[in-house]
């Protein structure tokens, strides 16, 4: 009894110091409405982040925030608030990113109209989430469990490595670590959410039928009630994020060795990040580097070179195709133990031919590289091809994911010659930052590594480190 007294206590505070305040306030709603005459709702929110973080207790403060959302809001306790949502057979998932929040809202039409109830539903899971000490200690504890347990998860261990270091170094991104989950606050939370997406445009994506948009137009004027006008029709110049990290240098060729013992496999890639930002006229080329290298999957080149002609992984793919706005070329793949010597040799190959000679694409037979260049073509027709798709499309134009250009260009007159594609690769690497990395005995990989690559600084630390901050410094 004692324990619920204290927790009904907490809650009425929250709510006196929440709703003491004025609603979210927003600007301009950029209203990107597809028709569909099927009678089911989708509604996708993009809200832009108003600055990038400053500290690690931030960083954490936001996914703890996207647990709080999940729990339910002040009024309705998660069991409560996910029968409420069956009910209208309504789905509602609210993501909390860096640089966007992302509001996704579906649901069937109930007697031709949006259920009122709904509407109510969603404007207080936004602005009254159930952020209480109940539900922050709840959070914070899963989230501190889930990332303890990255240690044992080889291939997220390697990639997070990789990414703390290039962040680190590069960005001077503020990484949390397992001591910045005694640090973190409630306080840090309920700040996040009042603050972090507050006064900013909100584009609005919808799939629904013609005759409902003025209801969706008022519904969406309901849940942003401090926002600005509504402007119709597609967006197509970047929906501004604050979240913007400048480049802070560059980072010597580095090869990170995490020492685990006893595995049956290792992990190894790498992250090479441009110091350019992204240029629209590179867009296609870019795009077609990294379908050519990793995410045309299995007939990839790296997938012929390290899956199918050497037979020494399952897996082969990249990590990411840009870093906020930044170019990145990428490689995971997951090498069998007994042929890792063979293993880190193809990848020194793979390196050198992408980045230091450069001719790996240019030695393409002409009939592989064409077809590829189709089948990226027709992967890319395939996206638009149904409403969903092509409000995505409309959403990575918003997001600057995709340039308007890029967007409106017709599929059928892009062209990009192999002599294109290695002239970018080229001046790619003069003004790019290297970052590898690999898991596995250092005492058996640390030799191999010296020799296939004696100009990278060898950075060795144990697996149980990785998370922590004070191998970055």
């Amino acid at each position: 009894m004692k324990n619920r007294i204290h927790y009904s206590a907490s809650l009425f505070l929250y709510f006196v110091l929440f709703c003491g305040l004025s609603p979210l306030s927003y600007s301009k709603i950029f209203l990107d409405y597809e028709t569909d005459p099927l009678p089911l709702i989708k509604i996708n929110f993009v809200l832009p982040a108003k600055e990038a973080f400053k500290v690690d207790t931030d960083n954490l403060g936001l996914k703890i925030l996207e647990e709080c959302f999940e729990s339910g809001t002040l009024k309705f306790d998660k069991q409560k608030y996910q029968d409420l949502l069956a009910s209208y057979g309504a789905s509602l998932e609210i993501s909390t990113g860096q640089s966007y929040q992302e509001v996704n809202l579906t649901f069937p039409l109930s007697g031709g109209k949006i259920p009122e109830g709904l509407i109510q539903l969603t404007k207080d899971s936004l602005e009254q989430p159930r952020i209480t000490e109940e539900t922050f200690e709840r959070a914070r504890k899963l989230l501190k469990a889930n990332f303890i347990s990255t240690l044992e998860r080889d291939s997220s261990l390697l990639i997070s490595a990789m990414n703390r270091y290039m962040g680190a170094k590069l960005f001077n991104f503020p990484f949390y670590e397992t001591t910045t989950f005694d640090r973190v606050s409630i306080s840090n939370v309920q700040d996040l959410h009042k603050n972090y997406y507050n006064n900013s445009n909100i584009w609005m994506g919808v799939i629904a039928p013609k005759e409902l948009k003025e209801e969706i137009r008022k519904l969406s004027q309901r849940l942003f009630s401090n926002s600005g006008d509504i402007e119709e029709g597609m967006l197509e110049t970047e929906l501004k994020s604050g979240f913007m990290l400048p480049q802070t240098g560059k980072i010597n060729p580095t090869f990170i060795l995490i020492d685990k013992k006893d595995l049956a496999q290792i992990d190894y890639g790498f992250i090479r990040v441009s110091h350019q930002k992204k240029e629209n006229q590179h867009e296609l080329t870019d795009k077609i580097i990294n379908y050519l290298l990793t995410r045309a999957g299995i007939d990839s080149i790296y997938g012929r070179k390290i899956r199918a002609e050497k037979g020494l992984a399952y897996q082969v793919s990249g990590i990411y195709t840009e870093y906020l706005d930044f170019p990145v070329i990428s490689l995971f793949s997951n090498p069998q133990r007994s042929k890792q010597k063979e293993a880190v040799e193809v990848l020194s190959d793979l390196v050198k031919s992408t980045f230091d000679k450069a001719d790996l694409i240019n030695t393409l037979p002409d009939p592989f590289f064409n077809g590829k260049m189709l089948s990226y073509k027709n992967s890319e027709r395939q996206d638009g091809a149904t409403p969903d798709g092509r409000l995505h499309r409309r959403k990575d134009v918003a997001t600057n994911d995709m340039s308007f250009d890029f967007y409106k260009s017709n599929i059928d007159s892009w062209n990009v010659s192999k002599t294109q594609a290695t002239k970018r690769l080229t001046n790619f690497t003069k003004s790019s930052s290297m970052v590898m990395g690999v898991i596995g005995d250092a005492n058996e990989l640390e030799p191999l590594i010296k020799k296939s690559f004696p100009k990278y600084q060898l950075v060795k630390i144990s697996y149980k480190d990785v998370l922590e901050n004070t191998w970055l410094k």
